[in-house]
């Protein structure tokens, strides 16, 4: 596993819903696929922070239809700061 996300949401009655995250990272499995593949390290790594910050704000990809749309939010936001598809080969 490259990332894991783990997200925790707690209420405070004076606050409000606070959400907590912890992201981390296996430098060395992104290194691992970013060679086998032959793609950008910084591309890819924006990519799965992206997917982290994604499943913070309850994306998931349990069903083909979450990681369909899931999918189409990471392109879209990978597209605006000047990132390609991720997914074409």
């Amino acid at each position: 596993t490259d990332v894991l996300t783990f997200v925790n949401k707690i209420s405070n009655k004076n606050l409000g819903k606070i959400i907590y995250c912890d992201i981390f990272f296996s430098i060395d499995k992104i290194e691992q696929f970013v060679i086998k593949n032959k793609i950008n390290f910084y591309d890819h790594f924006t990519h799965l922070l992206i997917h982290s910050m994604l499943h913070i704000n309850n994306y998931k990809h349990t069903t083909l239809h979450q990681f369909n749309m899931m999918k189409k939010e990471e392109i879209k936001i990978l597209k605006a700061i000047g990132i390609g598809n991720p997914y074409i080969n």
